[in-house]
């Protein structure tokens, strides 16, 4: 079963859907989920585990376009993070300026 990337599944559409993407989702292991310490090795190929089986559901056109998003997405969020980290910085700048007496302003 291939979907547009913009195309919203509901119902028994969903659950197939779902089914091809995540084969692995057995009654066995939703009922005994593995414990990995967050930012191990394992933990972090989970992670990109998750976002790499969005990659190809065997419609050429389609996986492209994914893939294109994904890059797009991965760099949108290190753009996201460096903007956060950047306004941190100038606060933390703003904090040590004023514990010294010094007015920026």
């Amino acid at each position: 079963m291939s979907t547009d990337l913009t195309q919203q599944l509901t119902g028994d559409e969903l659950k197939e859907y779902l089914a091809t993407r995540f084969p692995t989702q057995s009654k066995e292991m939703i009922n005994e989920p593995t414990v990995t310490a967050a930012f191990s090795p394992e933990w972090f190929s989970a992670q990109f585990a998750d976002i790499l089986c969005e990659a190809s559901v065997g419609d050429v056109t389609r996986d492209q376009a994914t893939i294109d998003n994904m890059m797009e997405g991965f760099e949108l969020a290190i753009n996201d993070w460096l903007c956060y980290h950047e306004d941190c910085c100038r606060t933390y700048r703003e904090v040590h300026a004023r514990f010294l007496g010094i007015n920026r302003d």
